[in-house]
């Protein structure tokens, strides 16, 4: 790439530049430099004709026949840095390039402490980093020559930057033209200024280059490459869980950066596994602007149980996430105490409850169609029939005990009921045990789910695979009482 100067008295050129070649960076996302305005002022205060747009870079040059290394101001305040500076000739020429990085937005005019026969260019530019954005710079002179193509002395980029040019002359230029690969910002005859650019120009090595339209002498160029903007990950943080109860919890997370770019979608990763390798579910609650915080409320948790979760969010350059925190839901609900009473043989018809005689109810149960249940209930209380002595639950009436439904809902561990207790009742009767002894054995079965009816729920299923497991895909039980298990319960009572 080169840039051939044409230069009058106090000539200062200005082109931008986008470098091109090598580098790629996979966690970033590149938001190109666009000038949005230009403006060349032969004097030492120069307006721009829009408002500036916050968060924007301004770039100021300024050519004199006289030092003047003074930072500029502006009506709004921004703090400009000088990027680099040249000078030569028999009658010098000084040229300086300052800028403001991440400016603040609104009408503005930049002033310049001046020195006489002041030659002044500003340029807004969108697209850059916001901060350190000067990636490198390289300073010319020349004597005697209206061509400027120092291809011996190159300069060197470091990612995709946009590149800047200025150029000023002490003596005759009127007119230039921009170098190869760059584009004419404008020009200043009264004290010969102009500047050029290129723009998204990747890692590699360049020159400037620049042609004056007739043979001047003494003249200075400065390149200066500014990085363009790189987005970045979002910055995440993770909050504490919250309205935690047996089987709901809050998930709490907060956006505290956006790393350039709003979030294309956000949400959280749950589950039992402590490093999150194997989730319950990855939430998406969708695109958000800005940071700030969010949550998720779900409501399938077991009671009980330690979870752990982390947030994240995702915009162009990628994902960023919060540490990984753990909660656990609310304990699960006591088991129902069963207080036995010591009950005497007594003849089966006479031997009666709130819920009527036990002969009664397994005639009840049979008529029903309830074979099973009728045949574990005369088991279980075989001691009516046999002239023995034993206890009998006084909390409920043998007919709590076998309802004259079917099971209506899916029960899962945590789920409280009476149908709870007439699973406990078919499973005993079946084979499938809750329990040998204590809580959930025959004869002590209780209204909740908890590990022990699951695990019986589960031999069952493996028990009936073919019906159960199979057509769901699946080769182990889950303990969950669900449509199929119920559908197979129904065709086997």
């Amino acid at each position: 790439m080169s840039v051939a100067m044409n230069l009058k008295r106090h000539i200062l050129y200005t082109f931008f530049a986008f470098v091109s070649i090598i580098c790629v960076f996979p966690a970033a996302s590149f938001a190109a430099g666009v000038v949005v305005q230009h403006k060349n002022c032969y004097a030492s205060t120069c307006t721009f004709n829009s408002p500036v747009t916050a968060g924007n870079t301004i770039v100021v040059t300024s050519s004199n026949n006289a030092p003047n290394p003074n930072a500029p101001t502006d009506t709004l305040s921004n703090t400009y840095t000088l990027a680099d500076s040249v000078s030569g000739g028999a009658s010098p020429d000084y040229l300086y390039v300052f800028y403001a990085e991440n400016v603040a937005g609104g009408s503005n005019t930049v002033t310049l402490t001046s020195a006489a026969d002041t030659g002044m260019a500003i340029t807004e530019v969108s697209g850059l980093a916001t901060s350190n954005s000067v990636d490198v710079t390289k300073t010319y002179f020349n004597a005697s020559n209206n061509t400027f193509t120092p291809a011996t002395d190159p300069f060197t980029t470091t990612q995709t930057d946009f590149i800047f040019v200025a150029i000023s002359n002490e003596c005759c230029a009127t007119t230039g033209t921009a170098g190869s690969g760059y584009t004419l910002l404008g020009e200043n005859g009264g004290h010969y200024d102009a500047e050029e650019y290129a723009t998204s120009q990747v890692a590699g090595t360049y020159t400037a280059s620049f042609s004056a339209g007739a043979q001047t002498p003494d003249w200075n160029m400065i390149a200066v490459a500014f990085k363009e903007f790189i987005a970045t990950a979002p910055t995440v943080t993770t909050q504490s869980a919250t309205s935690i109860s047996t089987s709901s919890a809050t998930l709490n997370g907060n956006i505290t950066a956006t790393g350039g770019a709003d979030a294309t979608q956000h949400g959280f990763a749950y589950g039992t596994v402590s490093d999150l390798s194997t989730v319950i579910a990855t939430t998406t609650l969708g695109s958000q602007v800005g940071t700030g915080a969010f949550s998720y409320s779900t409501t399938t948790l077991v009671c009980g149980t330690t979870y752990y979760f982390r947030p994240y969010a995702t915009n162009s350059a990628g994902t960023g996430y919060g540490s990984v925190t753990s909660f656990t839901a609310s304990a699960c609900p006591a088991a129902p105490v069963v207080t036995p009473t010591t009950v005497t043989q007594t003849p089966v018809t006479s031997s009666s409850h709130s819920g009527g005689t036990v002969s009664s109810q397994i005639s009840n149960l049979r008529a029903m169609g309830f074979i099973a249940q009728a045949d574990a209930l005369e088991r279980q209380y075989a001691f009516l029939f046999q002239g023995t002595s034993q206890h009998l639950p006084t909390t409920a009436s043998v007919q709590d005990i076998i309802p004259r439904k079917t099971f209506a809902r899916t029960l899962k561990k945590g789920s409280y009921g009476a149908d709870v207790k007439v699973l406990q009742i078919y499973l005993n009767a079946h084979g499938f045990l809750v329990s040998s002894k204590g809580a959930g054995s025959i004869g002590n079965e209780t209204s909740y789910y908890g590990p022990a009816t699951a695990r019986a729920v589960s031999l069952f299923q493996e028990a009936h695979a073919v019906a159960i497991l199979s057509p769901n895909g699946l080769s182990k039980g889950t303990g969950v009482f669900g449509p199929s298990t119920r559908a197979v319960v129904e065709a086997n009572k």
